[in-house]
């Protein structure tokens, strides 16, 4: 049952109307630690696309001192986050 999105999508139009929702779903392998400042591009890239929400797949701990992505993300950004704990199978 996929009710997740469906209720990030419900949530999100009482936030904002319908004809203005953007979402954005990227699987930011390995929390973008494969990439050269990573964390930091895929900042940019939402920043770029105007999204309203973020579904991320792989959104792993940032390598250094921070925390996980999708938490990062929220905080640079403004946003808020949920990050699942354990892994689905």
């Amino acid at each position: 049952m996929r009710v997740l999105p469906v209720l990030a999508c419900l949530l999100t139009t009482l936030v904002c109307p319908a004809e203005d929702l953007r979402v954005l779903s990227w699987n930011v392998q390995e929390g973008a630690n494969r990439f050269d400042q990573g964390p930091e591009k895929v900042l940019e890239v939402i920043k770029a696309s105007g999204a309203n929400l973020v579904l991320m797949q792989e959104s792993y701990d940032i390598a250094g001192d921070r925390p996980k992505l999708g938490p990062w993300l929220a905080s640079q950004l403004g946003w808020q986050a949920h990050q699942r704990l354990a892994q689905v199978s």
